[in-house]
């Protein structure tokens, strides 16, 4: 199941009831009291927390530092996207990877 939060205060938005609004503003925070696009909530799928060291998966230094990071909330767009971009990092010429390694790094990827 995936929740929506606020990007503001971090707490669960509600799907917007008002037909009118409900089109261009689809989430609303009663906290904030305010309408946001689809685009703007963070979402984040809740799946049952296994430890790092129980997991079967190679991860890198990096990824664990994304996992154990200090923001809890990480758009699933984003993380999706850098997740497409590792599949297809070694398909990518040479001379291209430390740019976007440089360019990954200044946003925190």
């Amino acid at each position: 199941m995936i929740k929506y939060y606020c990007p503001k205060c971090k707490k669960v938005v509600r799907k917007e009831t008002d037909k009118k609004l409900k089109k261009e503003y689809p989430y609303f925070c009663s906290n904030c009291d305010e309408n946001f696009y689809k685009f703007e909530v963070v979402c984040k799928e809740n799946k049952p927390l296994i430890p790092l060291h129980k997991r079967k998966l190679d991860l890198t230094k990096a990824e664990i530092k994304i996992i154990k990071g200090n923001c809890p909330f990480i758009s699933c767009k984003y993380k999706k996207a850098y997740n497409i971009l590792m599949e297809y990092w070694d398909s990518l010429p040479d001379e291209e990877k430390p740019k976007i390694d440089r360019k990954l790094k200044k946003l925190g990827l």
